[in-house]
C-alpha cells in the first residue's frame, strides 16, 4: 500500500481454485512518490471515512504526511456506522479488524465483534491519533480534477447543499486516495401483496427491525448475502417460531472453524477451494445435503 514506488502487485485471494487457473486477484495501483509530496508539504485527499479510509490516514500519519478525510456522513466508522444492526457482528476473527497494521490486535476487541464494541474501538482510535481534526463530515465529494502544477482539486458540497448547488473546491492535494465501501444500500424491491400483508416488511439494515420483533412470528429472509445470513441467525436468537431463507442462488455459508483456518492461513498461504468445501461438507450434510455439488448448484 503505502511503501516505495513500485510496479503495481497483485495479491490473491485467500482461496484458489485447485487447478489455480482460476484466482480472484485485487489489484494495487502504483503507490504514489510520498517523498515527493512529503517535500513539497502537499497533503493526500483521503475520500471516505470507513475503516480502510481510517488507517489509511493513519498510516500517513506515520509517514509524515497531511492528510485531508472527506466523509459523507456525519460520522466515520463506515457501513459499520450506518448500515449494520444492533445484532450484527464482525463475520471473521478479530484481527482482521483492527486499525493500527503495526500492532497487534487489542485484547479488548473480542473475536467475532459486535457493532456497539467495533464503533467504540473506532471512536477511541480516531480521538487517540486526533483523525477528526483533518476531517471534514457531512461533506460529499463531487468530483476531483488535476491542476495544472500536477496536484489534485477535490470539488465538494455539504449534505445541506442542495444537488445542483455549485460545489467548494479544495486544491493542492499531492495525491488522492478514495474508499468508497463494498457494502451498498440494498435495491427497493417492491414485492406483489406487500400492501395487503399485515407483517413486518424491513431491509435488515440501520436497525429498521424493532426489537422484539421476531419472536414467535414466521420469518422470511430473501437473498443470501451477509446480511441475510445475518438475519437468519438474529431471527432464531430473537425466538422466532420458524425461519426460511429464500434464495436464487445459494452462496457458500463458512462454519466458524473453516473460517478460522482460511483467515489464520497467513499471507501467501493460499487455501485450496476443494480443501475448503470437504472441511465444509459435515454441516451441509447436518442440512439435508448428499455432497457440495447438491448444496451449491
Amino acid at each position: 500500500g503505502l511503501g516505495a514506488p513500485a510496479e503495481p502487485p497483485t495479491r490473491g485471494s485467500m482461496v484458489r481454485r485447485a487447478d489455480a487457473s482460476c484466482c480472484v486477484a485485487e489489484l494495487q495501483p502504483t503507490c504514489p512518490d510520498l517523498d515527493s509530496i512529503r517535500s513539497a508539504g502537499q497533503p493526500v485527499a483521503v475520500v471516505g471515512g470507513g475503516l480502510g479510509g481510517i488507517i489509511t490516514a493513519h498510516e500517513l500519519q506515520k509517514r509524515g504526511l497531511r492528510f485531508q478525510l472527506f466523509e459523507r456522513s456525519d460520522r466515520l466508522g463506515g457501513s459499520w456506522a450506518s448500515l449494520a444492526n444492533r445484532t450484527s457482528r464482525v463475520q471473521i476473527e478479530r484481527g482482521t479488524y483492527h486499525l493500527d497494521l503495526d500492532k497487534p490486535c487489542p485484547p479488548s476487541l473480542p473475536n467475532y465483534t459486535h457493532r456497539e464494541e467495533l464503533l467504540a474501538y473506532v471512536n477511541d482510535f480516531v480521538a487517540e491519533h486526533d483523525i477528526l481534526a483533518c476531517t471534514r463530515c457531512s461533506t460529499h465529494v463531487s468530483g476531483i480534477s488535476e491542476d495544472d502544477d500536477g496536484g489534485y482539486k477535490i470539488f465538494w458540497r455539504t449534505n445541506d447543499k442542495a444537488v445542483g448547488v455549485d460545489a467548494q473546491s479544495s486544491s493542492g492535494f499531492g495525491a488522492v486516495m478514495i474508499f468508497p465501501g463494498f457494502l451498498p444500500r440494498p435495491r427497493e424491491v417492491t414485492l406483489p401483496g406487500a400492501e395487503e400483508f399485515e407483517g413486518l416488511i424491513a431491509q435488515g439494515i440501520g436497525d429498521d427491525i424493532p426489537q422484539g420483533a421476531l419472536a414467535g412470528q414466521r420469518v422470511v429472509v430473501l437473498g443470501h448475502g451477509a446480511f441475510a445470513v445475518e438475519h437468519v441467525r438474529t431471527a432464531v436468537e430473537a425466538g422466532a417460531l420458524k425461519v426460511a431463507l429464500v434464495c436464487r442462488r445459494r452462496n457458500l455459508v463458512l462454519p466458524r472453524a473453516v473460517s478460522w483456518l482460511v483467515d489464520g492461513a497467513g499471507p501467501g498461504e493460499d487455501m485450496d477451494v476443494a480443501a475448503v468445501l470437504r472441511m465444509c461438507a459435515p454441516m451441509y450434510r447436518l442440512l439435508g445435503f448428499e455432497d457440495m455439488a447438491a448444496a451449491l448448484p
